[in-house]
């Protein structure tokens, strides 16, 4: 898996790309969960794993200079019970990703909408803050 989430990142890095951003939809990020290419899948994790990360640190960052705190568990907690949502800290990227896939995959009707948007629903719905 290693390799081929390194594979993928050299690729992307060696090919030129047009400096137009587009935002990833459910319905493509669906797609690179549920295919079968191990490129098309490390995508699929490396996707979450970029919100599950940037998440909670920009929530972090924008909450720290509102309200400064001295300890940063403090913040950290602020940060997920702002986010809505509140992973376990031992949970796996495949778990996580899991977590995603079914989302997706039970709420057909909302793929249409951003990716960022829908795994904040799916981690909201699994992982309540205080439940």
């Amino acid at each position: 898996m290693i390799k081929q989430l390194l594979a993928f990142v050299c690729s992307v890095l060696l090919f030129p790309t047009v400096g137009i951003t587009q935002q990833i939809d459910g319905n493509e990020l669906y797609e690179t969960c549920t295919d079968e290419n191990p490129v098309l899948a490390a995508f699929c994790v490396g996707y979450i794993i970029g919100y599950v990360e940037g998440s909670p640190w920009g929530a972090f960052v924008v909450l720290n200079r509102l309200a400064p705190k001295d300890d940063n568990a403090v913040a950290n907690a602020l940060a997920r019970e702002f986010l809505g949502s509140c992973p376990p800290e031992n949970a796996s990227n495949s778990q996580l990703t899991d977590v995603v896939k079914k989302y997706l995959e039970e709420h057909p009707e909302t793929r249409h909408e951003s990716a960022r948007t829908l795994i904040w629903q799916a981690f909201s719905e699994a992982f309540p803050c205080g439940g």
